[in-house]
């Protein structure tokens, strides 16, 4: 009959966080420990870069989708409107996956700080970044080159979207068209200047005088119109302004 040795609880306790410490290893385990750190430290940084480089190429190819799509008029609107979208949903979740990658470095590189201590380093502990103790400035971190990257991205896919969203709201602004505009009066009035009163519906749309003599541009929307002066009494012109480029319309004083 097997006997089971009876050991304080407190004692197993111990030697279990003894051995989950690393105080029991010796030097040669301690060295090979950290050649496997290293290894998995070279692991993340290439995993990370090969990562970042997935997402910039996907980012820009679904930018460059929905330009494409918006630069033509055989592709309906809501399809480049759902590329754009796509992509800044997609610009996001770089950021926020990338965010998420180097806290995984962030580990691999905090180990490998815990056993450089322990081996007693010191000085001669392998520092590449300001944060791991190199002594080299850096005008930023590769991860806010990388933000900066994806924001304008993320940046241009909704100008993208919202250029899309313009061009399917319907156009409520009409186009301007230059109307000339010549008062007449009797030739025993000669006053110097004259009104002018352009108004639509019983409503004012423009007013102002304009000398004798002479001709007035006014740039109007398209539409029924009632052109007014007055020297003695009213004097009204009603005229229908069409698209067509110059037009004119004369009022005549008797």
């Amino acid at each position: 009959m097997r006997r089971f040795s009876r050991r304080p609880l407190s004692a197993s306790i111990a030697s279990t966080d003894t051995t989950s410490n690393g105080q029991d290893l010796d030097e040669a385990r301690l060295w090979e420990h950290y050649g496997r750190v290293l290894d998995e430290y070279r692991f993340q940084v290439n995993l990370n870069w090969s990562r970042s480089q997935y997402y910039f190429v996907l980012n820009v190819a679904l930018l460059v989708a929905g330009v494409g799509l918006l630069s033509t008029q055989r592709v309906p609107l809501p399809v480049a409107m759902a590329v754009f979208l796509v992509g800044a949903a997609s610009a996001v979740f770089a950021m926020l996956a990338s965010r998420t990658q180097k806290g995984y470095y962030a580990n691999t590189r905090d180990r490998k700080r815990d056993l450089e201590e322990k081996l007693g380093l010191g000085d001669l502990a392998i520092a590449p970044t300001p944060g791991m103790g190199g002594v080299r400035g850096r005008l930023a971190r590769v991860t806010t080159f990388q933000a900066f990257i994806l924001i304008a991205i993320l940046l241009a896919d909704l100008a993208g979207l919202g250029t899309c969203i313009a061009r399917a709201l319907p156009n409520t602004t009409q186009p301007r068209v230059a109307v000339a505009i010549q008062v007449i009066v009797p030739r025993d009035h000669r006053p110097t200047t004259v009104p002018l009163v352009a108004s639509q519906g019983g409503h004012v749309v423009q007013a102002g005088t304009m000398p004798l003599d002479s001709t007035t541009v006014l740039k109007l929307p398209p539409g029924r119109y009632e052109f007014s002066s007055w020297m003695d009494r009213l004097c009204m012109q009603a005229m229908e302004i069409t698209t067509a480029p110059l037009q004119s319309a004369t009022i005549r004083c008797p």
